[in-house]
């Protein structure tokens, strides 16, 4: 992702068996071998964070206000495709809070009802 400069981000592994911030040379290597693809260009390394992306079972974003605790709304679960959807889902959970429109049905915690 172009940040301006001639600085990029560059992401993301996905390893299932690790819980924590911990950057590790696996992955740092996969990325590089990853950018090696696409770029025939020297290029230095800035900084490097590692985190554990939120996401549900259904691999789709949950929105909306807690079925048992009315004030509290939640927007979470975006995974790995939270960078593409934060806008859209933020806009709608935006008038969700201001202007009690409906959250889209894909993507309403209410979903999850029977769950809790």
């Amino acid at each position: 992702m172009p940040l301006g400069d001639h600085l990029f981000r560059v992401g993301a592994t996905f390893n299932h068996h690790e819980w924590d911030e911990r950057v590790t040379s696996e992955g740092i290597t996969y990325l590089h071998d990853k950018i090696k693809q696409i770029l025939d260009e020297e290029y230095d390394v800035v900084s490097e964070k590692a985190g554990v992306r939120p996401t549900v079972l259904d691999r789709k974003p949950f929105l909306g206000e807690h079925p048992k605790h009315k004030k509290l709304a939640i927007f979470n679960g975006l995974g790995t495709r939270g960078v593409i959807q934060g806008p859209y889902l933020s806009a709608h959970f935006t008038t969700f809070l201001t202007a009690s429109e409906k959250i889209p049905q894909e993507v309403d915690i209410q979903r999850y009802k029977g769950l809790f």
